[in-house]
């Protein structure tokens, strides 16, 4: 047997033990000596008198005289000083030894009294009670089972419906999310064509604008041309003046060396009247009646320097020989000549004399014939120019170096052929180029 005492404030003794025998076995137990009642945890036991007490202990009198035995606790002061350590020790001493007294006082005991068979009518009526306390609660588990299958059913039917207005929801989500893409898409490719629409557009407009200045720049360049080349047949036309006592020599020195002055061609139809001009080259570029001076880069060099004041361009001249000059472009930052340049040749150093009498008034006529035709048909202003071109060079008794490259250009712009102008460019001519 094992068991603890403790002492309450109201003067009673709780007892919690083990291995008790009978019906307070693992128990615990109160006993209150002043009412003269003894507790349990699932019973109350209460008596006023010792035959009351033994009889509310079921036949336990040892435990009943044992439990009467005990005096009450006497009242404890409200401000009384708290016990010592020695007090309690020897409190529970005696505690204990009370407690040992009443086990063995319980185990002495005989057992309880069985309890006295019920009459046929109190059985029948405990039996007919408890048959209607388990009917009644066999109704009211039925009772809550069926409510609780209705709950799950309801609960259940709640959840689906949930989740369909939830799956609904998402369908409809997705369906709006698929809509609003497929419009993006579609306002992104509407957006795109109208962008690629602009673009061409814009690009058909820059086109035909190109066209245009392309057109009105070849219109400008032939009529350009046409008059320079008037100016020049003018020019030629003119009887020769007589040399000045200090003309220019027929080659003439300069810091790069012997440079024979006059016309300079490319023989692709661009030429360049070259002169000398104290040491420097002024070059006038017969298409364009443009002149520019070239002055030497370094003293004693054989290459001489233009910058362009509209471009900012510099350009170079190299002098190769004395009738062969190099046209390139110009590197400022390195001081170097940039490579593959174009060669200009030297092809005459002065005006033929103009042929006489009805051939140079035939050719004359012919020439200002198409010059005219260059103005009032601007649309081929380029082909008539070449024409007028070739028939002045032949009225000024050049030789066919002039007159091919007439016919080279002319050949290159024409969409078909045949000689357009006959007149002014011989056959012979037109056939032996390309």
């Amino acid at each position: 047997m094992a068991y603890t005492g403790h002492v309450e404030g109201d003067g009673s003794l709780r007892l919690k033990g083990t291995g008790l025998l009978g019906v307070l076995t693992a128990e615990t137990l109160r006993h209150d000596a002043a009412a003269g009642t003894m507790y349990a945890n699932a019973h109350e036991l209460k008596a006023g008198t010792p035959q009351q007490l033994t009889s509310a202990t079921r036949g336990f009198p040892q435990a009943a005289a044992a439990l009467a035995q005990i005096p009450a606790p006497a009242p404890v002061a409200a401000a009384s000083a708290p016990s010592s350590d020695a007090d309690l020790r020897a409190e529970l001493a005696a505690m204990k030894a009370k407690v040992d007294q009443l086990s063995k006082q319980l185990e002495q005991a005989p057992p309880p009294a069985p309890a006295r068979p019920l009459s046929p009518a109190k059985a029948r009526a405990k039996a007919a009670e408890d048959k209607r306390i388990a009917d009644a609660k066999v109704r009211e588990e039925a009772q809550r089972q069926a409510a609780e299958r209705r709950a799950k059913a309801e609960e259940e039917k709640r959840q689906q419906a949930e989740a369909r207005a939830r799956a609904a929801e998402a369908k409809a989500a997705e369906a709006r999310r698929l809509v609003e893409e497929k419009r993006a898409q579609q306002e992104a490719a509407r957006r795109e064509a109208e962008e690629r629409r602009a673009q061409q557009e814009a690009a058909k407009r820059e086109a035909e604008a190109a066209k245009v200045r392309a057109a009105e720049e070849a219109n400008a360049r032939a009529a350009e041309e046409a008059r320079a080349r008037a100016a020049q047949a003018a020019a030629a036309a003119r009887p020769p003046a007589a040399p000045a006592p200090n003309a220019a020599p027929v080659v003439a020195l300069v810091p790069g060396g012997p440079v024979r002055p006059g016309l300079y061609s490319t023989g692709t139809g661009y030429d360049v009247d070259v002169k000398v001009v104290g040491d420097a080259l002024q070059l006038r570029e017969l298409a364009y009646n443009r002149e520019s001076l070239y002055r030497p880069i370094s003293p004693g060099s054989r290459t001489y320097g233009y910058v362009n004041p509209n471009t900012g361009t510099h350009f170079a001249l190299t002098v190769e020989n004395e009738t062969t000059l190099i046209a390139s472009r110009f590197d400022k930052s390195t001081g170097q000549v940039l490579p593959n340049g174009t060669p200009l040749k030297f092809a005459g150093g002065g005006r033929a004399q103009p042929v006489s009498g009805d051939d140079f008034k035939d050719l004359n006529d012919v020439a200002q014939k198409y010059l005219r035709k260059a103005q009032t048909e601007p649309q081929d202003a380029q082909a008539w120019s070449f024409c007028g071109m070739a028939a002045m060079a032949r009225a000024h008794g050049q030789n066919d170096v002039q007159v091919r490259q007439a016919a080279q250009a002319l050949k290159s712009i024409s969409t078909t052929q045949e000689n357009p102008c006959g007149d002014a460019i011989p056959n012979r001519v037109w056939n032996s180029v390309n």
